[in-house]
């Protein structure tokens, strides 16, 4: 360290040759060396920055304090020898370090940080599993998801009304028994249906001078709506067979038709009735897969009444066109027979749906139920567990005297009862609780799915 004192006396000669500038610089630069001095005794010393002091402070961990909900409990492990790392020596030599005359509240406290149980993962996994049951099996109508939503289709009658739908066959016109049929299908459709009917050909005559007039009649005579018997046989009974078959020009026009009601969750059937082929110089068989593949996609059939060889195929590939099928019928009977096996093939598609679905639902019920099982056990092996090794550390303890008020003492009750037997019933209640209010769930959820798909395959049936 400089002496200052010994400085100032060496210049005094210096500062009165110099006069009073040297004087002032010289005090200048003994002031700055003080303080450079006094600084750096300073950093010596090493004071505490006020910052560390902060610092230490928020490191600080906050003492752990036991739970005293279930919902706590089952949170706060894994203790140091839980689960498969439990060493009762190395347990119990961890209760030796911590003296005698233990409260309960200070031995529960610790044997909570040695032996809690890693309920954590478990209780995640309970909480993850999803109690609802959607069935997903595709209907007949080519709807996906269960509980399924009521589903409408649209069918679409397309009635020759060319001049041989006069003639007769056996049981009758064949127009008169085309019209009983389609009252007859039509009074059997569910009430989710939509029907219209078109006829075509229905105007002039099947001379060369109306082919005109007859090719371009295509009209619908019973807009979309609900199947009502009453209106469509008030529809269709004033249709009287006249001209020519404008069948790729009626399929086209019913193309236009559902396409301008088109709406989400309609599936849609075209059902023609005819007796011959196209005669109007159309092509029934590109209006039908247009029909088909256009995101309408309606299935075509076709019902052939008393045709030749070549008039039948020649509608069998306009069916094969639109994704249908040809029917060919000979009498009224037939035709009859044709629609009840349709509403049959319906309705065993339906059933089938049902069966798989109902199967489906209860599948999912087991597999939900099992997952369920598989984490429920678990819970029950670490409460036992831990409330088995609890009890062999509140022993410990009270064997060798380290509660207050000695062996079987005031404490050692209250740790037994009030404490460790307390967390055991606890967190057994609460498994116990979860298991029954989840499985009643499932039950109810399996109950609602299968009803709704019950329900769903009524609505999609056509009655007897």
């Amino acid at each position: 360290m400089i002496d200052i004192v010994s400085l100032i006396q060496y210049n005094r000669n210096d500062i009165n040759m110099q006069g009073d500038l040297t004087m002032r610089k010289l005090v200048g630069i003994i002031l700055i060396m003080a303080l450079m001095t006094s600084g750096c005794a300073s950093l010596v010393q090493g004071d505490e920055p006020a910052g560390e002091k902060v610092k230490e402070k928020k490191e600080e961990k906050k003492e752990f304090e036991p739970a005293t909900t279930v919902e706590g409990m089952l949170r706060e492990g894994p203790g140091k020898y839980a689960g498969d790392k439990y060493d009762e020596a190395k347990v119990n030599a961890e209760l030796d370090k911590l003296g005698d005359n233990l409260t309960a509240d200070e031995a529960y406290k610790h044997i909570v940080q040695l032996l809690a149980e890693d309920y954590g993962p478990l209780v995640d996994g309970l909480d993850q599993i999803d109690p609802t049951i959607e069935v997903d099996v595709e209907t007949p109508d080519g709807e996906m998801n269960a509980p399924p939503e009521a589903k409408e289709f649209h069918v679409s009658i397309l009635l020759d009304a060319s001049g041989s739908m006069a003639q007769s066959i056996s049981g009758g016109k064949k127009m008169d028994l085309a019209k009983r049929a389609i009252q007859g299908f039509v009074s059997n459709l569910p009430e989710s249906a939509q029907v219209s009917i078109r006829v075509y050909g229905h105007k002039g005559s099947n001379s060369s001078a109306d082919k005109k007039v007859s090719c371009g009649s295509s009209e619908v005579i019973y807009p979309a709506g609900k199947p009502d018997t009453t209106q469509v046989k008030k529809a269709i009974s004033s249709i009287q067979p006249a001209g020519w078959t404008p069948l790729a020009s009626a399929i086209k026009s019913a193309k236009k038709e559902i396409a301008g009601m088109k709406k989400e969750n309609v599936k849609n059937i075209v059902y023609v009735v005819s007796d011959g082929k196209e005669t109007c110089d159309g092509d029934p068989v590109a209006a039908a897969k247009s029909l088909h593949e256009s995101d309408i996609e309606a299935v075509v059939n076709i019902i052939g009444l008393d045709l030749n060889n070549s008039e039948q195929q020649a509608l069998r590939d306009v069916a094969s066109a639109g994704g249908g099928e040809y029917t060919s019928v000979q009498s009224q009977e037939e035709l009859e027979e044709h629609f009840e096996k349709e509403r049959e093939r319906i309705n065993a598609e339906w059933e089938s749906w049902e069966l798989n679905g109902t199967l489906e639902a209860g599948s999912i019920y087991v597999k939900k139920l099992a997952l369920y099982n598989d984490i429920d056990g678990k819970i029950i092996v670490s409460n036992q567990r831990e409330g088995s090794r609890m009890d062999k550390a509140m022993w410990y303890l009270n064997e060798k005297k380290r509660l207050q008020g000695g062996e079987y003492g005031e404490e050692y009750n209250k740790l037994e009862k009030e404490l460790v037997t307390h967390r055991w019933r606890l967190i057994g209640e609460y498994r116990r609780d979860r298991y029954l209010h989840m499985s009643d769930e499932l039950k109810t959820q399996e109950k609602g799915a299968q009803e709704e798909i019950e329900k769903r395959a009524e609505e999609g049936k056509i009655s007897d």
